[in-house]
């Protein structure tokens, strides 16, 4: 097992007999052995995830959701349901190739390329309801609000669906196109990145309240807590706004790590620490309220996808090729108030972020493996 400082990396898989609780693999006979799942252990205090079960996909992963027992896999035109124990149990065949998807209680929502949003029935698959709308395609993501879904668009619009997927408003944004997916803030209204702007939008008829510009291109989609929005943009660098008036509360420029000026890929609040992930393998984390800085990192030759957030453990989640002469592709549990490594696991390539519900966390990689990691 790889060390990480004082802190152990938790295996991908036992391949010997140990003390521990065996998990029946799935009924296509794929692992051809059971696999022993580890018992969750805690070291200096920091608990430990391990492998707890893994099954083969029917391909990459490009969107996944998850409930404690239930994970749904967008892999082109289908969506694959996986149960914890058992395997796959089922499939959702779309018109189209699935972009994003969302759960309910109920059903799979799905953004699809042929510029729909389509309803599935999670007990039998069907077919409940499809948009009529038809200029979506090339969607960015899928969120739920409290009136419905908002669906943000490559043509430059936020529209906005009922809960069974007819069309209640559409937004513009004046600088012509997005920067990545809208973010919500319940009883606030809907703020969405553009290219050079953050906006925010009234949720109940899509018009616009304010707009402020943070980035000279390329914004990041905005993270919203305690009244503040935090957005990240190149040649704009870290800022935080009033969420009601829009209003600059602190901005932080020139980030660097003697490798240029950096462009970021996402952000991330947990309590009241805000933190940026840039593409270059650098975190920045801040106090919210202050913008005073907590710490930085430099953890990765690169980084692709947005952070994950574990709330209950105050971590935060990344992927990245790792630093290092053998560079490969971990996933890293990061303490939030101190930037210090809690975790690592190889995973493999991912084309979408883990998915944590309780104390699971789910992973699918783009070579065909789903994990369910398991802190106990």
């Amino acid at each position: 097992m790889k060390k990480t400082g004082e802190y152990q990396a938790p295996p991908l898989v036992w391949k010997r007999t140990l003390s521990g609780k065996w998990i029946q693999g799935p009924k296509d006979g794929w692992p051809s052995k059971r696999i022993l799942a580890e018992k969750p252990r805690v070291i200096s205090g920091v608990a430990i995830p391990a492998v707890q079960w893994k099954t083969r996909l029917t391909g990459p992963s490009f969107s996944l959701v998850a409930d404690v027992d239930n994970v749904f896999i967008a892999n082109g035109p289908n969506v694959n349901q996986y149960v914890f124990r058992s395997g796959s149990k089922g499939i959702i065949s779309a018109t189209a190739n699935v972009i994003d998807l969302k759960l309910t209680k109920k059903s799979v929502v799905c953004a699809l390329a042929d510029g729909t949003l389509q309803s599935y029935s999670r007990k039998t698959s069907a077919l409940e309801w499809k948009s009529s709308e038809a200029d979506i395609a090339g969607s960015y993501g899928l969120t739920s609000f409290p009136s419905g879904w908002l669906v943000s668009s490559e043509v430059g619009s936020v529209l906005a669906f009922d809960a069974v997927g007819q069309p209640l408003w559409r937004f513009n944004p004046p600088d012509g196109s997005l920067g990545m997916f809208p973010s919500m803030s319940m009883g606030r209204g809907v703020y969405v990145s553009g290219e050079t702007h953050i906006y925010r939008i009234d949720e109940k008829n899509g018009r616009l309240i304010w707009k402020s510009r943070v980035a000279e291109r390329g914004t990041t989609t905005p993270a919203v807590a305690l009244g503040l929005v935090f957005v990240a943009g190149t040649q704009g660098g870290i800022t935080c706004l009033d969420a009601t008036t829009g209003k600059v509360r602190w901005n932080r420029q020139g980030l660097q790590h003697n490798i240029g000026d950096e462009s970021f890929v996402g952000v991330a609040i947990v309590g009241i620490v805000a933190v940026a992930m840039t593409t270059q393998g650098g975190v920045w984390a801040y106090n919210l309220e202050t913008g005073k800085e907590l710490w930085r990192r430099h953890y990765a030759e690169s980084f692709r996808l947005a952070p994950e957030v574990d709330v209950k453990r105050r971590l935060l989640i990344i992927y990245g090729n790792t630093v290092g002469s053998l560079a490969r592709p971990e996933l890293l549990g990061i303490d939030v108030m101190t930037g210090k490594i809690q975790w690592t696991a190889r995973v493999g390539k991912l084309d979408a972020m883990p998915v944590i519900v309780g104390d699971r966390i789910w992973v699918a990689s783009s070579i065909g493996t789903l994990y369910a990691f398991y802190y106990g």
